[in-house]
């Protein structure tokens, strides 16, 4: 249990706004999976599961029409694909001896770190739920995770073959190209293909992706430390990297409108009773958060092993 109670009312409300800005700004580049959901927040009073409803397609017309006569028409389908919102959240309490012994600024120092901290702790849950999908190719030729080998790395074929997934399952372009999410020694791997596109040559570089690097076969590629990777998995026990491949509107995410991602700071002196003399305060951060996978056709994932 926390030591100290948390609340918001002892502290001036442009300080909490701060506080608050701080750590968005912080948090807001290192969340590389979570900045290709299509987000639908959840609003306060409204419990925390949201559907998200697409229509799916209708089927090919080509009975030809018959003069004079009505065809029967079609009928809309519509899916509901539910999202649950959780809370996830941690805090660090300081004595009141370390606040005036130390030579750094600790509030903000905690509020770096922990712009980190919560960043990764959603970016890594999107992941985590975005890597679930049915759709998989083992690198190679494999048939399972497990069966993948030191030589079965990322190549340009294997770029392809995910791309042609994609195609043939209608999934469209997120701004013209598909997007990809890899490992930096994934990236690495894909960087030595001679088609290779890096940033720094593209003739319109507006709009850059959280972690982009570059494109090969209609893919923008997306480097992040968070990409999945199946530790000993693979043959022999090497570790399995996991490519993600996608379209628009693979993705959903959600949050309780308002409660997305804040600062809560307890001075010295809030815990009352409980802190009779004023030596702890506690720096905490709080999140609302959901996502899952809206159609396993826009998306696929290759997994591979890496180079040395």
């Amino acid at each position: 249990m926390p030591t100290v109670s948390t609340s918001t009312a002892t502290i001036a409300a442009e300080v909490r706004q701060a506080y608050d800005r701080a750590l968005l700004i912080q948090a807001r580049p290192e969340l590389v999976h979570c900045q290709f959901g299509s987000k639908k927040p959840i609003p306060k009073g409204q419990g925390n599961i949201i559907n998200m409803r697409r229509v799916e397609l209708l089927s090919p017309a080509t009975t030809p029409l018959t003069e004079g006569v009505t065809p029967n028409g079609s009928a809309l389908t519509v899916s509901n694909v539910p999202i649950t919102v959780q809370q996830y959240g941690d805090y660090v309490a300081l004595t009141d001896k370390v606040t005036w012994q130390s030579i750094d600024p600790l509030v903000i120092e905690t509020i770096s770190v922990q712009a980190q901290q919560a960043a990764n702790t959603l970016d890594q849950l999107a992941r985590d739920t975005f890597v679930t999908g049915a759709s998989v190719r083992y690198a190679g030729g494999q048939l399972s995770r497990s069966a993948v080998t030191s030589a079965n790395i990322m190549t340009g074929l294997e770029i392809k073959r995910a791309v042609r997934t994609l195609k043939k399952n209608n999934a469209q372009r997120i701004n013209g190209s598909y997007v990809c999410i890899v490992s930096p020694d994934t990236s690495m791997d894909i960087q030595g293909i001679s088609e290779w596109l890096a940033v720094k040559e593209y003739s319109d570089r507006k709009d850059l992706y959280n972690g982009e690097l570059g494109m090969l076969y209609g893919v923008r590629f997306v480097e992040t430390t968070n990409a999945k990777i199946f530790v000993g998995q693979g043959s022999g026990g090497i570790d399995v990297h996991c490519s993600l491949f996608f379209g628009q509107d693979a993705f959903g995410t959600s949050e309780i409108d308002g409660e997305a991602l804040q600062t809560i700071s307890s001075p010295l002196g809030s815990g009352g009773s409980s802190d009779p003399l004023a030596q702890r305060q506690t720096q905490a951060w709080k999140a609302t958060w959901g996502s899952t996978i809206l159609n396993d056709y826009f998306v696929t994932r290759v997994e591979h092993a890496v180079s040395a």
